[in-house]
Order: C-alpha cells, then structure tokens, then sequence
C-alpha cells in the first residue's frame, strides 16, 4: 500500500502541482485584473499541467506531448517571472509617485505658512518667489517663551484695580486669565508676587522662521 502510494506521488505530484498553480495564477489574473503578461502565463501554466497530468496517467504516451508540456512550463515560468518583474517596477512606480504627491503637498503647506507669515510682519503677501525665498532665509516670526502655569486662583481686589483701574468694581467670581496672570506677573511689587507670578513668564521672541 506504502509502496503504491509513493508511486503515485512521484508520477502525479509534478502535473498536479503545475495544474493547481495555473488554476490559481488564473484566479488571481481573472479577480485581480492582471495584464496580458500574467494571464499569458497563467494559461501555460495550466497548459502544461494538464498535459503533464494526461502524460502522467497514460492516456497520451507521445513524447511530443511530453516536450510541448515542458516547453509550455517552461514558457510559462518564464513569463511569469516577466510578469512579476512588471509589477514589481509597477509598485516601485506608484511608491515613488506617492512620495512625490506628499513631497508637493507639503511644499505647498510650506508655502502657505511662510506667505502667511510674511503678510503678517509687511501687510502684504510676497508678490514674487525671490522675496518669499529670501524672507524663508533671514525672516523671523513671534515666538512665545513661558514658563509657569496660570494659577488657579481668582483675582482679589487690589490686583483688579492694579490691571484695570482704581475705579473697577467687577465681580470677582471666576479664576484669572492668562492676560490677567501676565499683567501681574509685571507687578513685583503685588501682594502676591512672591507667592504665585515669581516664576510665571510669558516673553515674545523672536527665531527664524526656519527654526
């Protein structure tokens, strides 16, 4: 029975291998819309698995069947790996197109944020691409320097009359603002400088834009 079965194996294991995988190759040709160098394959590949197989079984013992099927594996391997070669130049293709689509969106992003930031220091947008190109190179924009948080603490009287005025008489219901943190952390001299603005610092600067 062991000794049956491995025969059976070695004469069939080759066509049914051949057939099964042109099967396949042409399944995924048909579903995935593969072109003509796949499909080409594709169909020899199973050519040459059915007459291997119809070799293999005794039904057709010419040796030119024999040789027409090794050729048609053969051709089919051999273009198939034309085919995949294509599709792999077709990936490489598509990869670097969307690395390219990227690259221009975020030059015109790049462009966008420096033509706003050069509206806002001259009032006007760039009107040629040498001034953008030289704002890019020696403009600068704000850049806020803090350290400390805004204490949650709400104001008491003296320190809204030290920002508003002597005559202010606002309620005094909610925590103060970062405005109103800022102002007093100016104050050295308030009631409570020591206690929550000593370390508060919100500072404009300025740094090149392309920092």
């Amino acid at each position: 029975m062991t000794n049956n079965f491995s025969v059976l194996f070695k004469k069939y294991s080759v066509p049914v291998l051949l057939l099964i995988l042109g099967i396949t190759l042409l399944g995924i040709g048909i579903s995935k819309e593969q072109g003509p160098l796949f499909m080409t394959s594709s169909i020899l590949m199973f050519i040459a698995g059915g007459l291997s197989l119809l070799y293999s079984s005794g039904k057709a013992k010419t040796l030119l069947l024999m040789i027409f099927g090794i050729l048609a594996g053969a051709a089919g391997i051999i273009t198939l790996w034309f085919s995949w070669d294509e599709v792999s130049d077709e990936i490489t293709v598509q990869e670097r197109n969307k690395l390219l689509e990227t690259t221009a969106k975020q030059n015109l992003q790049d462009v966008v944020f420096i033509q706003k930031k050069y509206q806002e220091r001259n009032g006007v947008y760039a009107g040629t691409w040498e001034e953008l190109i030289d704002y890019l190179k020696n403009g600068t924009v704000d850049y806020i320097e803090a350290s400390g948080s805004v204490p949650a603490e709400r104001l008491i009287r003296e320190e809204a009359k030290y920002i508003y005025g002597p005559s202010d008489n606002r309620a005094l219901d909610n925590n103060m603002t970062e405005l109103e943190a800022w102002k007093l952390s100016k104050w050295e001299g308030g009631p409570r400088y020591n206690e929550l603005f000593r370390n508060f610092k919100r500072d404009t600067l300025q740094r090149s834009i392309l920092s």
